[in-house]
């Protein structure tokens, strides 16, 4: 069986940040190495840095400048045309539509800027830019200081640039930082994305945090093929609080576990045998403190195998999770 191409989008990562959220991804990505052809993109990274068997890559160690954007969309925007089409094309529309005489209107590059201010209709249409590595705030210095909003909507901007040169199966966003990276990634490939949940919104700024975190957390959870959740309360939270199918959300404890679609085709295909039933058993219960570091508290191997085996799995059958 071909090995599965895995683009990890990270936030956190040893040796610039070694918190327990980057830790766990480091832990994660390490195993996965051994089983994937894994590529990991990352805000920053120190460039003298190898993890070994992943394509590790820091924005704040790249000429944007040299990697292509994806082709833009072939389309005109309808107020710059000098005389609408009557008809669409394949539909018989005329040989001359005025198209002819106008002249394609100028788009700006991601990463290039257009100087605001100008009057509505005025006739000087200069462009101005700005090298994209100027632009490129992972190369701050003082990359803690700026605004998580500006943080997650620049990793967006250029992880998605990147990530378009590459091959991929699935898109596992790790932190909630990347989500919006991994919404872009999925609209534009259609490829498997998987949201790992550490956290809600909610838990992080109180139940009144609705602004703009939540919605692209939302956005992640509904757009998302998998979510993985960090741990077992966060999944029923998840499914009730955002009206999720719960066959769509698996904690890091039960990925093993099958998918309720496999359990309904394996009762159709064997008989039913009627049997006495068993006698209740005692199960330890797994209790998991807030100063059990989640790097500390799984092994890791067996978990990027169970992760695996998923992900095959919704490869090859989709419907397993019903959306």
């Amino acid at each position: 069986m071909k090995q599965l191409d895995v683009l990890l989008l990270g936030w956190e990562f040893p040796p610039l940040v070694a918190g327990d959220s980057g830790v766990a991804c480091y832990e994660l990505a390490k195993e996965l190495a051994s089983q994937v052809n894994l590529s990991l993109i990352l805000p920053k990274t120190d460039s003298q840095y190898v993890l070994s068997n992943v394509e590790l890559t820091g924005l704040n160690n790249i000429n944007l400048q040299d990697t292509p954007a994806p082709a833009k969309p072939k389309y005109q925007v309808f107020g710059h045309q000098a005389v609408p089409q009557p008809e669409i094309k394949p539909y018989g529309a005329p040989t001359y539509t005025g198209q002819e005489e106008l002249q394609a209107p100028a788009y700006e590059q991601p990463g290039e800027a257009e100087t605001v201010g100008e009057l509505a209709g005025s006739q000087d249409r200069t462009i101005t830019t700005e090298s994209v590595e100027e632009l490129n705030i992972f190369g701050q210095t003082d990359f803690s200081q700026l605004d998580y909003n500006t943080q997650v909507i620049h990793f967006a901007r250029y992880a998605t640039r990147l990530a378009a040169q590459k091959h991929y199966d699935v898109i596992y966003a790790y932190d909630w930082m990347t989500y919006l990276a991994g919404i872009e990634l999925k609209l534009v490939s259609g490829k498997l994305l998987v949201v790992h949940v550490a956290s809600l919104c909610e838990e992080r700024g109180g139940p009144d945090s609705k602004g703009w975190a939540y919605e692209i957390e939302k956005q992640a959870l509904e757009k998302a093929d998998l979510i993985i959740a960090q741990s077992d309360g966060l999944v029923s939270t998840i499914e009730a609080r955002y009206d999720i199918p719960a066959a769509k959300i698996r904690s890091l404890n039960n990925l093993d576990e099958p998918f309720p679609a496999e359990l309904v085709e394996e009762e159709e295909e064997e008989p039913t045998v009627t049997s006495e039933p068993a006698a209740p058993t005692a199960t330890a219960t797994s209790v998991e403190t807030a100063t059990t570091p989640i790097a500390e508290s799984l092994d890791w191997q067996e978990t990027a195998s169970n992760m695996v085996n998923v992900f095959q799995k919704l490869l090859e059958k989709p419907n397993l999770v019903q959306k």
